[in-house]
């Protein structure tokens, strides 16, 4: 019992490891973005980037959401942990991306606009990311195992 306590705990750090990348990733690039590029605001812009963007942010956490759940679903009915960190670790990082995709291309569309509302849209966004983090009671609670490991 204490050996997949210490299996969950170090698969946790793991997972907290990608975490911390992907989010300093879209962090980095978000303030080179808005505090040293700095793009013109374009005052005839289309609004279809806002609106592209907006559809994205929804699309990626919606389907984030649905495909996690169902893999935790999977997840919970396995026998090997092996197996079962495997799975839990291709999900969470699938729903991680999904929403990376979104942010970054709201980076990128900032830069293209200068619009300071596309930017506000990929902070929250990246807010919404932050909430993603893989806490070691959340893994174990993903999983299917008690507190009490």
């Amino acid at each position: 019992m204490q050996d997949e306590s210490q299996k969950t705990d170090s698969f946790s750090t793991l997972l907290t490891v990608i975490f911390a990348g992907l989010m300093m990733g879209q962090l980095a690039f978000g303030a080179v973005a808005f505090f040293v590029l700095k793009p013109p605001v374009v005052p005839s812009e289309d609004p279809m980037f806002l609106y592209l963007l907006i559809g994205l942010t929804a699309v990626g956490i919606l389907a984030g959401f649905v495909f996690h759940s169902k893999m935790k679903s999977q997840i919970r009915n396995m026998e090997n942990l092996d197996e079962k960190l495997a799975k839990y670790r291709s999900s969470a990082i699938i729903r991680m991306a999904l929403l990376e995709g979104s942010n970054l291309f709201g980076i990128v569309a900032y830069l293209q606009t200068g619009n300071p509302i596309i930017m506000g849209i990929t902070a929250g966004g990246m807010v919404i990311f932050a909430t993603y983090i893989p806490l070691k009671t959340i893994v174990k609670k993903d999983l299917g195992y008690s507190n009490s490991i």
